[in-house]
Parts: structure tokens; C-alpha cells; sequence
């Protein structure tokens, strides 16, 4: 598997803003939202790639099972989100 390097890239536009209709419960949408402006009050929206859907979905993943205190202490659980995303992705793609 290739690596790629996304620490401390700018993120160009808005961190994160999926479109509110693509969640299925209705406290996904706030959850993954406030979820992701506390990363980025924590500056580590630079730790997350550029493209716009593998960095929503590393983050929804993030979200799922961990606290952005957990993140902040452990940034390694970024990349593996990344990882993780990046497989799903893949797995769209085909």
C-alpha cells in the first residue's frame, strides 16, 4: 500500500460541511460536525488530506469511536482513519 504523506497540509475551503441529507439519523449530522470543529479548535485540520471526501470520511470515522481529546493525544489514530478511508474509497471506486 502506498503511503502518502498529509501532515500539515492546508486544508483549501471549509473543513468539513457534508450535505446535511446524506445522514440517516438525525444527530449524525450535528455529532460529525461538532466533532470536527473541535479538531479543527484543536489545529489539526492540517493533519487531513486535501481531498474533500476521504478527509469526511476519515473524520466520520474518527467521530464513530474516539473523543477529539483521544485524537489530540494520539494523532496517529488520523492516519489510520485516513488509511481506513482511503480503502473505502477504493472499494466505491470499483
Amino acid at each position: 500500500m502506498e503511503r502518502i504523506a498529509f501532515r500539515q497540509m492546508s486544508v483549501d475551503g471549509p473543513f468539513y460541511m457534508p450535505d446535511p441529507e446524506l445522514f440517516g439519523h438525525p444527530d449524525a449530522y450535528p455529532l460529525f460536525t461538532a466533532f470536527a470543529s473541535g479538531l479543527e479548535e484543536a489545529g489539526l485540520a492540517g493533519r487531513f488530506p486535501m481531498d474533500v471526501e476521504l478527509r469526511q470520511i476519515a473524520i466520520e470515522l474518527l467521530a464513530e469511536r474516539s473523543t477529539v481529546e483521544e485524537v489530540e493525544a494520539d494523532q496517529s489514530m488520523i492516519e489510520h482513519a485516513i488509511s481506513e478511508a482511503q480503502g473505502i474509497l477504493d472499494e466505491r471506486r470499483r
